[in-house]
């Protein structure tokens, strides 16, 4: 453990770092209130409420109409609803409200639920309570979390079911863990490696009860669904829409490349990535530590996803809560304040790029980034042996 006084900040620095936090989010949340009406919000309104008047929450004519009576965003395909039905549970209560009270509510439960999960994490990491205020500037200086809470994402709700898995999976109470994980049907394909280990994983170690939760909890976001059957044949008719972009992902760039027509190409990294997955599950299937694996799986998940944006790296907190609990335990003062200076320095090149207006696909670089940076945290852990180091396998599976 560090001395005292290592990475503390001085009394006059900790209030100005508060001060200057308090601020950036001050700053973030005005944004937010005005381009509420551009965000990501304005399709996720408009379908709850044509979902709760009977309607198809996926039909083109019928978002046009609403939208435009609603004066929202210029832009028309920014109206339009890409999520599965599933979500329409989740967004199903705030079409109730009025537009503008349901998108300060919306902002609200994303903003809880980033910083209750980074402080969760912290805690689950068992990070310093004298360096708690790293669950605050992590996140804090995190570009796609920014991003995430100015754009009304619904990303934060996927974190938070990550999250909570992970806690209640270390609790043993598995069947809380598996409730928790029906969030990740809300952007399935962000976390297709933790999902797939995550199977291989109940299987091995016959975790019936996260499964049955899982599935009884998927069931419930599954009820409009039930309802009405017809919404799975609207959503498939949308589908096409989806894939007339090629996303900010790797697979968007083979597209990019090699022809936008070439659909299959986005799916194209998935090979690589489960097939990572399988062999690392194979080599440390033995003495399984969510805690310490997770990070990794979410990194390479991420990496490889068909369809992901800058603002859905906000899954990604886990990797940096481990990471900063790592490091104000390491006994090298140098290596904590390098991490720290590179960290920053990423994020400021991120702002940067965001501030020139820069597309979604400029940002790809920084996925590798956090990647290499992250195992090379890895290989320091194994030589420098820290009992309580949180990139190490623990000597009994979780």
């Amino acid at each position: 453990m560090v001395s005292g006084d290592n990475l503390r900040f001085s009394a006059i620095k900790k209030p100005i770092l508060l001060a200057l936090l308090l601020l950036a989010l001050w700053l973030g949340a005005q944004e937010g209130g005005l381009k509420l009406r551009q965000s990501d919000f304005v399709r996720f309104w408009i379908a709850g409420r044509l979902f709760l008047s009977g309607t198809n929450p996926y039909s083109l004519p019928d978002v046009l109409r609403l939208g435009a009576d609603l004066h929202l965003s210029p832009n028309p395909r920014g109206w339009m609803l890409f999520n599965p039905p599933i979500a329409l549970t989740v967004l199903g209560p705030f079409a109730l409200l009025p537009f503008t009270i349901a998108g300060v509510i919306w902002f609200g439960l994303q903003f809880a639920a980033v910083f209750l999960s980074s402080f969760w994490l912290w805690r689950i990491y068992r990070g310093p309570d004298r360096f708690r205020w790293l669950a605050v500037a992590l996140p804090g200086t995190f570009l796609p979390i920014y991003a995430a809470l100015v754009d009304c994402q619904m990303t934060p709700l996927v974190l938070l079911g990550i999250v909570a898995f992970l806690y209640f999976t270390g609790k043993r109470a598995f069947s809380f863990a598996g409730a928790a994980l029906a969030l990740l049907a809300l952007k399935p394909q962000l976390c297709l490696t933790f999902e797939f280990v995550l199977l291989l994983w109940c299987l091995r170690e016959r975790k019936w009860k996260l499964l049955a939760a899982l599935a009884a909890a998927t069931a419930i976001l599954l009820l409009p669904v039930c309802f009405r059957p017809v919404l799975i044949s609207q959503y498939r008719e949308v589908i096409p829409r989806i894939w007339e972009d090629a996303a900010p992902a790797w697979g968007g760039v083979l597209r990019a490349a090699f022809g936008y027509q070439r659909v299959w190409l986005q799916y194209l990294p998935l090979v690589p990535g489960l097939t990572w997955a399988a062999l690392y599950w194979k080599k440390y299937r033995s003495s399984w530590d969510w805690q310490q694996r997770l990070p990794m799986l979410l990194l390479v998940g991420f990496i490889t996803a068909p369809y992901a944006w800058t603002y859905d790296e906000v899954i990604l907190l886990p990797v940096f809560i481990a990471a900063a609990v790592y490091l104000v335990a390491a006994p090298d003062r140098r290596l904590a304040k390098r991490v720290f200076g590179f960290y920053l320095l990423v994020n400021l090149a991120m702002f940067a790029l965001n501030i020139l207006g820069s597309r979604d696909i400029w940002f790809l670089w920084n996925l590798p980034v956090w990647l290499l940076a992250y195992m090379l945290l890895g290989r320091h852990s194994m030589i420098v042996g820290l009992p309580s180091n949180p990139l190490r396998a623990r000597d009994v599976p979780a």
